[in-house]
């Protein structure tokens, strides 16, 4: 056992601060101290169970008579695009259960054979989300094969639609990005 007078002969010295190497951040230092992972994955599993789902609700034949009679009035309006709001259910890739979304907008054209309703929208969402096992996904977004930009998961891109619209004329065979390089680098 120790006792207070084991310490006595350095316990008051100053704290040694290096000339050379800066200070280690506190949190690299309260790493060095966190328990270590014995089993790898277990933790990206645990938190996985505790991510929660909702149950696909299951409709009534009155709720689905409902739906056909709305989609057939659509059908007979979709010229003068209605703005409508829906809400649908998407199933979880790795789990019993899923999520509902909803998105508004104006409806563009409908595909009754295939059943697909396409809306106007005025943006477009794109989302990396966990791979396997809960891994972190890595990907690129590139920009008229022009800009890359390194996403990994939880990145989104949102891409709306401009109020105002561009013409281009294209009045030879040279590219529009090799033009716009050509003027940036002269500049």
């Amino acid at each position: 056992m120790f006792t207070k007078d084991d310490y006595e002969d350095i316990i008051d010295l100053p704290h040694h601060v290096s000339p050379t190497r800066p200070p280690m951040p506190m949190r690299a230092r309260a790493a060095q101290f966190t328990p270590f992972a014995a089993v790898r994955g277990y933790g990206d599993a645990v938190l996985e169970t505790q991510r929660l789902t909702d149950r696909e609700i299951e409709l009534s034949e009155e709720e689905k008579a409902v739906l056909d009679r709305k989609m057939q009035f659509l059908v007979q309006v979709q010229k003068s695009h209605p703005e409508i709001h829906i809400r649908y259910f998407v199933p979880d890739a790795r789990k019993s259960g899923g999520e509902y979304r909803e998105v508004s907008g104006k409806v563009k054209k409908i595909d009754i054979y295939n059943k697909i309703l396409f809306l106007d929208q005025d943006k477009i969402t794109v989302e990396i989300g966990p791979g396997r096992d809960a891994d972190i996904e890595h990907g690129i977004a590139s920009f008229d094969g022009d800009t890359i930009v390194p996403m990994v998961t939880g990145d989104r891109i949102v891409i709306r639609k401009s109020s105002k619209d561009t013409r281009i004329i294209k009045v030879n065979n040279v590219s529009f990005l090799e033009t716009l390089r050509k003027k940036m680098s002269t500049n």
